[in-house]
């Protein structure tokens, strides 16, 4: 991906948040079972990010620092999943592509 597109999305991640009060960095298919620990543990690194931080600017800025790439990396692996099984993609070995998003999400953030 170019810079440019990253900076973009990071930038209406950032607005959703701010203006909108939600946590537009995820957004997982259903049946991989990743929404709701995401928003668990956006909820507890957005609480963690605040108390560290002097500004709300900069704890958003925190915490998009440290939930984009793996959000994004979850967004990407659903889309791969939707796309597969509609037949708009190659087909995607869901087990196997679920089980490497469990492992992502298992590491620290």
């Amino acid at each position: 991906r170019d810079q440019a597109h990253l900076d973009d999305r990071r930038d209406d991640v950032e607005q959703q948040v701010v203006e909108e009060g939600r946590d537009a960095a995820r957004a997982a298919i259903d049946v991989a079972g990743h929404g709701a620990g995401l928003a668990i543990e956006g909820s507890i690194v957005l609480a963690d990010e605040i108390a560290k931080n002097d500004t709300p600017q900069a704890a958003f800025k925190a915490y998009r620092d440290r939930r984009f790439d793996r959000c994004s990396y979850i967004v990407d692996k659903s889309l791969e999943i939707c796309r597969g099984q509609l037949g708009k993609g190659p087909p995607v070995d869901n087990a196997k592509a679920t089980a490497e998003m469990f492992e992502i999400v298992a590491e620290p953030i």
